[in-house]
């Protein structure tokens, strides 16, 4: 689990990372459900089930969730891939 300098250290990173002013390079949960064109809570239970990676910006436990542009990627990646499979056994079928 590591000592306790790291679990703070690990806490505070996404606080430092927002105070610089990098926060473009992530998205919000209302951000993320408009481009998926899925419910906020769909995302919300989504990185609470580790599907998708997000961090909090702050040490409170409703403190925002914060998803990098990478994760999004991941995810058009993933939503592209099920979409040609769905496509192909349906050309199969046929």
């Amino acid at each position: 689990m590591g000592n306790i300098f790291d679990r703070i250290l690990l806490r505070f990173i996404p606080l430092l990372i927002y105070d610089v002013g990098m926060n473009e390079d992530f998205y919000t949960i209302d951000e993320i459900s408009q481009i998926l064109r899925v419910h906020p809570k769909t995302i919300r239970t989504a990185i609470k089930d580790g599907h998708i990676k997000a961090f909090r910006v702050g040490i409170h436990r409703r403190s925002p969730f914060r998803i990098p542009k990478e994760e999004l990627a991941r995810l058009k990646l993933f939503d592209l891939k099920n979409s040609l499979n769905v496509y192909l056994k349906k050309i199969k079928e046929e």
